[in-house]
């Protein structure tokens, strides 16, 4: 699941979606450069359309997930997910 599945072709063409420092496991995505948010690399997981983030950074031990009843409104995440996660990674 955590394993980068994507060729660099691939990758370059799914940026608009995915956007930078991401690509794609099995079924998830897999975080590959700090970017947007403060997930580091090495995290995988989803931020999922309807309001849900949940993510795994084996590394430090960490998992985390979100619940909210907000739609994401692009496929850049929302502020209140890089509140979230900028908070988990403060924390630690």
């Amino acid at each position: 699941m955590r394993t980068d599945r994507l060729s660099d072709h691939q990758r370059g063409t799914a940026q608009p979606f995915l956007g930078p420092g991401r690509s794609w496991g099995l079924g998830c995505e897999v975080v590959r450069s700090q970017a947007q948010t403060a997930l580091a690399p090495g995290a995988f997981g989803w931020m999922g359309g309807t309001g849900t983030t949940a993510y795994v950074d084996r590394g430090r031990s960490l998992a985390g997930v979100l619940f909210t009843q907000r739609a994401m409104e692009s496929n850049r995440p929302p502020p209140v997910f890089v509140d979230f996660w900028d908070a988990v990674y403060r924390a630690l």
